[in-house]
């Protein structure tokens, strides 16, 4: 990957997803984002990535969804746009 965001983000989610987590991501903003490819992910795409993750991930990896944006927050220094009541 070129882009250290994105890597970071990936390296982080595949921690939950295991090698699953890149398919994941890119899932998220290809579906969710307009289009975007997840190896483009800029700064300002981040809150709503987050949410998205909280959202489908919790379909997959359940309750550890949250711990996930929780620590994905903490490591960019960023809110997901809204949290969702699990």
């Amino acid at each position: 990957m070129t882009n250290p965001l994105a890597e970071q983000i990936h390296l982080t989610c595949v921690e939950y997803f295991g090698p699953a987590a890149l398919e994941f991501l890119k899932r998220q903003t290809i579906t969710h984002m307009g289009g975007l490819d997840f190896e483009q992910i800029t700064p300002p795409d981040l809150p709503k990535l987050l949410h998205w993750i909280l959202i489908s991930g919790r379909f997959i990896i359940n309750a550890q969804a949250d711990e996930l944006v929780k620590t994905l927050e903490d490591q960019l220094h960023v809110k997901a746009t809204m949290k969702v009541k699990a």
